[in-house]
């Protein structure tokens, strides 16, 4: 189609106007229809084609962006972007072909490299290699291209996508801390840099096990969130007190200033309850844990947690009254079954059929789970005045590489008040039984 002189100029207005609305306006709805303004004298135009698949992306209609930038390839194979865009749109429509989405990556860098040849200043190619790799899961050759990228020009982005292909290729957490931290430096936005926060949390607890550095993070986040998040925020801090550091008196500092922000989140009043337990202090725990089971009475974990506190307390009728609340709700649950049953053995009584036939429907092949019950069974044949040598044996050989997680301290407790005899051969089964290997 041949335009005459004016014509030209609107359509050169049109790609202008398109080109305002996608990148200063993110108006892409209208942008779309500028460009396919343009489209009428300018059918082969891939860039066109590109930039309306690209507004569509925006916009989150994937299948229609799929189908421009497909259009905009059959007239182009030399654009990176639109093979980055289109393999990322297919991703996002969870697009079964993963070979195809690859080797649109793969193309998308081959592209770049070809056009940053041509034309070495412009850095931005070296970027979408980075991406594309990324992308692909070549850590080693993203961080690769983004280092090269960062020498030319510092970008935000290109720091945080650094900071991630630290983190997974699982090599260098110290650099993924130190790339982390300069894109929480440059950053501007408070979100972001609550995000970025979280993430070198997730560095320094679960990779380097800097526990102090983890708590120090909270910190920072604390002072960056809305109030709506101190109660969660201060929970994580006891936590990390509690269950690595070992620090029950600080732990229990943080429930509390959890719960001065929210007094009714329950998982501070269940793990304070459990912290207080530790210490042996019965009454405080008991008195957290019902307010938690007040405040969630259809938890599983709440109920089971006040077995403990109750048999710790040798409370068992009580044990027995939660367990079966806490079975009502979920019959399936390992822990009640198993619960159940050493209460029935500290009773004296024969063992729940019903939570036996439950274990053994589902759990027969959960190695764990059996060695508990199987652990239950033996010491049950010892209160039977039977020989368990050799099941002792056979529990060890079967057995011996798990790391028993019962509640032995409970079943030392009640052997303690057993005849001499029989207390002598529960509390050395039970040294088999807690050994970890």
């Amino acid at each position: 189609m041949i335009l005459n002189n004016d014509e030209e100029i609107q359509v050169e207005e049109a790609i202008l106007k398109a080109d305002e609305l996608i990148s200063f306006e993110k108006n892409y709805e209208e942008a779309i229809k500028y460009l396919e303004i343009a489209l009428i004298s300018h059918p082969t135009n891939y860039l066109l084609y590109s930039k309306i698949g690209y507004s569509y992306m925006q916009l989150e209609d994937y299948e229609d962006a799929v189908i421009f930038f497909k259009k905009a390839i059959s007239f182009s194979q030399e654009d990176s972007t639109t093979y980055y865009n289109l393999a990322i749109c297919l991703e996002e429509l969870n697009f079964e072909n993963y070979d195809e989405i690859d080797a649109y990556y793969e193309k998308s860098i081959k592209c770049a490299l070809t056009s940053f040849e041509k034309d070495p200043s412009n850095h931005i190619y070296i970027k979408y290699i980075a991406d594309a790799f990324f992308k692909l899961e070549n850590f080693k050759k993203a961080i690769n291209y983004y280092e090269r990228f960062l020498k030319y020009q510092l970008d935000e982005e290109v720091l945080e996508f650094l900071s991630y292909s630290y983190i997974y290729q699982r090599e260098n957490f110290n650099k993924a801390v130190e790339t982390l931290k300069k894109t929480i430096k440059y950053s501007e936005e408070k979100s972001k840099k609550i995000h970025l926060y979280k993430v070198l949390v997730t560095v320094y607890y679960f990779d380097l096990k800097d526990y102090k550095k983890s708590i120090d993070t909270y910190l920072k986040i604390i002072e960056l969130v809305d109030e709506g998040e101190y109660a969660v925020t201060y929970f994580k801090i006891a936590e990390i007190y509690r269950r690595d550091i070992k620090d029950y008196d600080t732990a229990i500092k943080y429930y509390h200033k959890s719960l001065q922000y929210d007094e009714n989140y329950e998982p501070s009043y269940t793990w304070l309850a459990c912290t207080h337990n530790y210490k042996k202090e019965h009454s405080l725990a008991l008195k957290n844990f019902l307010i938690a089971k007040d405040l969630n009475p259809k938890s599983v974990e709440v109920y089971n947690n006040l077995v403990y506190i109750y048999s710790d307390l040798g409370m068992y009728e009580k044990v027995e009254e939660n367990l079966k609340k806490a079975l009502k709700i979920d019959p399936k649950y390992d822990a009640s079954l198993l619960a159940m049953l050493e209460v029935n053995l500290i009773s004296k009584k024969e063992f729940d059929k019903k939570c036996v036939d439950t274990i053994f429907e589902t759990y027969s092949n959960v190695k764990s789970v059996m060695a508990e019950y199987n652990m239950l069974r033996i010491l049950k044949l010892a209160v039977e005045n039977k020989d368990i040598s050799t099941e002792l044996k056979q529990w060890e050989e079967k057995y011996s590489t798990l790391r028993q997680g019962y509640s032995i301290i409970a079943l030392q407790n009640w052997a303690t008040n057993l005849d001499p005899k029989l207390k002598q051969i529960i509390l050395d089964a039970l040294k088999i039984f807690k050994k970890e290997n």
